[in-house]
């Protein structure tokens, strides 16, 4: 079967932990390959070097060592949750820049992030969370509609690389939380027309400029900007966010958010407002711990919390 079927599914069981690496390799049938939630704990396997499937599935096993050339060529590749290492450049060569989807994350890769990702014109899903990636973020492509790094060491000081892929892609969820990125980036060059989710948290943003300024971006519904050194809010540069959470930080003063929230964390801040004055009909979640807020609540004005 190995050798001639065209579609393998075979995930979610107890299967491992060996496999033969060449189990697939004559198998020029083959389409999916689709092996996730088993216990493998070998090399990946090879795949046929003249017909590839269109996509694989080898996530959530124990597979170790670095990702085959033979995977260059794949269109969609989930390896997320193994034990892989050693350079991406072998599968992520110029000359077969076709992968749609390419998931790798929660491994062992570290190191820089190879730039050669821009070239890949049809890619649409980027998930590198979870290794120890470090330095500046790559030229992501302007096709990407997803891009999570959160979880790695990237300090990118210069976030130049973002502006034309933001601002001019379709980029519809960025999460790059959870890194060392201290650079004073402005939202503009982060968030496009297409953008609905952004997570900056846990990294040192200490200055966003776009606060300052008339921008508005209508299509963000959810906005994670916690754990940075941020002062300053303004929620007309964000008039239909839903999800908002704004916790440690150093903002103070009057807590002004759009209606439209229906969850709120605005913990371990300098916030000072009279709880009575505060409005929000969709609220269903809030969290507001270590502030100084005042007064007393009156719930008619959460409805639905």
């Amino acid at each position: 079967i190995a050798s001639t079927a065209r579609e393998i599914y075979a995930g979610h069981n107890e299967f491992g932990p060996s496999l033969d690496p060449n189990l697939f390799a004559d198998n020029k049938n083959l389409v999916i390959l689709n092996l996730p939630y088993n216990a493998f704990s070998s090399p990946l396997p090879a795949l046929n070097p003249e017909n590839k499937p269109r996509e694989v599935d080898l996530s959530h096993n124990h597979f170790s060592g670095s990702i085959p050339s033979d995977y260059c060529g794949v269109y969609r590749l989930k390896l997320d949750r193994n034990k892989l290492y050693g350079p991406l450049t072998i599968v992520l060569d110029p000359d077969c820049a076709n992968f749609e989807f390419f998931s790798i994350s929660h491994n062992k890769f570290s190191g820089t992030f190879p730039d050669v990702i821009e070239r890949y014109t049809a890619l649409h899903h980027l998930d590198i969370s979870g290794n120890r990636f470090s330095g500046d973020f790559p030229f992501i492509p302007k096709s990407l509609h997803v891009f999570i790094a959160r979880d790695n060491v990237f300090q990118a000081e210069n976030i130049e690389y973002w502006r034309s892929s933001a601002t001019e892609g379709k980029l519809q969820y960025l999460d790059v939380s959870s890194n060392q990125i201290s650079t004073d980036m402005p939202y503009t060059d982060l968030i496009g027309p297409s953008l609905t989710s952004l997570s900056i948290a846990n990294n040192k943003f200490h200055f966003l400029p776009t606060f300052h300024t008339t921008i508005t971006f209508p299509g963000l519904t959810s906005l994670d900007v916690s754990n940075n050194d941020l002062t300053t809010f303004s929620p007309s540069h964000f008039p239909n966010v839903v999800v908002l959470k704004l916790a440690d930080n150093n903002f103070e003063g009057p807590l002004q958010v759009p209606l439209s929230v229906t969850q709120l964390d605005i913990s371990f801040n300098r916030f000072e407002f009279d709880i009575a004055q505060l409005f929000l009909p969709l609220l269903t979640s809030f969290i507001a711990r270590s502030n100084v807020i005042h007064g007393s609540l009156i719930l008619e004005n959460f409805p639905n919390l």
